[in-house]
């Protein structure tokens, strides 16, 4: 049965992210709608899994110039579990249509979501409701058309309305992968950029949260040889090195990451590398650690040091 949502708006739109979901069964449910179109268009063509068939309101009965009030709407018997949606409508003969520009979801425990969508030109449209990663545990779904995107037409069609929950609602954090140098690697040269990749194996990688430093840290164990000392020296401070990092994420889940310092990274020097902790996916889990790792950097051509047999040498 449909009722008058009285609860808290939450304005929110969300893309779905790459999840392992699977379709809600909706043999037992019911489909119902403001107005219908003729008996030959009722709203449970929208749920009878048949692209040849579609339901259609009846804009003689509520010839609204906005589409406020109207309304489409699914019930079972028992609670179902949703987070996800995803309706395909129909234009209207010669291409001419009427699709819902705001729709509000109104769920059994009276709460509600509000969407806004782009308008399209597509004979074919597709809209979709995703609730981030909290599922709805709901009898009702009830779409509320706020407004409407007019094309000549006042109708609203559906082939058909789908819904969708998740098999494994992603809980793990992004991690750091495929750094390059490598952890632990020598001899790197100078000129080297630094790479690394930011990866989520469920959902998008969050842009803002990156945080990356490098440091030449050759120093920080707190003990270095002057060149007119005979002893041990404490410094215990490091060097931050400048730079650009440019971020490709033509794969929202495999960020990758490439750090270009402004001068030539020291001869013979430890490169720390840290990627700050908080480095977060679009649905909030957070890497709580930072990931840190380190590389050496190639000699000087031009180092002189001693030998095993006393001789000066010199590398070149």
């Amino acid at each position: 049965m449909r009722t008058v949502p009285i609860i808290l708006l939450f304005a929110v739109v969300f893309a779905l992210p790459v999840l392992a979901y699977d379709e809600v069964d909706t043999s037992s449910a019911t489909a119902s709608a403001w107005s219908e179109y003729t008996p030959n268009y009722p709203a449970s063509n929208a749920l009878d899994d048949n692209y040849g068939t579609f339901w259609s309101n009846d804009r003689s009965v509520n010839p609204t110039t906005d589409g406020a009030g109207d309304w489409f709407q699914v019930e079972w018997p028992d609670d179902v579990d949703v987070c996800y949606i995803r309706t395909e409508g129909r234009s209207y003969q010669s291409g001419y249509y009427s699709i819902p520009h705001e729709v509000r979801l109104t769920f059994s425990d009276y709460s509600y979501i509000d969407f806004e969508f782009e308008d399209t030109t597509q004979d074919h449209y597709v809209q979709e409701y995703y609730f981030d990663a909290d599922q709805k545990t709901t009898s009702v779904v009830d779409f509320g058309f706020l407004s409407y995107f007019h094309h000549v037409w006042e109708y609203v069609q559906y082939y058909e309305v789908n819904f969708y929950y998740e098999l494994n609602p992603d809980s793990d954090p992004p991690y750091v992968a495929d750094m390059e140098p490598t952890d632990g690697e020598s001899y790197v040269p100078i000129d080297s950029d630094i790479v690394f990749h930011c990866v989520d194996d469920a959902s998008n990688i969050d842009l803002d949260t990156i945080d990356f430093t490098a440091h030449d840290t050759t120093l920080s164990d707190g003990r270095a040889v002057s060149a007119d000392a005979s002893i041990g020296v404490v410094f215990g401070s490091t060097v931050t090195i400048d730079g650009d990092l440019d971020v490709d994420d033509t794969d929202p889940m495999d960020v990758i990451c490439t750090f270009t310092p402004d001068d030539p990274l020291p001869y013979g020097d430890t490169i720390t590398c840290t990627v700050a902790a908080g480095l977060a996916d679009v649905i909030g889990n957070v890497m709580v650690d930072d990931f840190v790792w380190t590389f050496n950097t190639e000699d000087s051509p031009g180092l002189v040091y001693q030998s095993t047999w006393g001789a000066i040498k010199a590398e070149f």
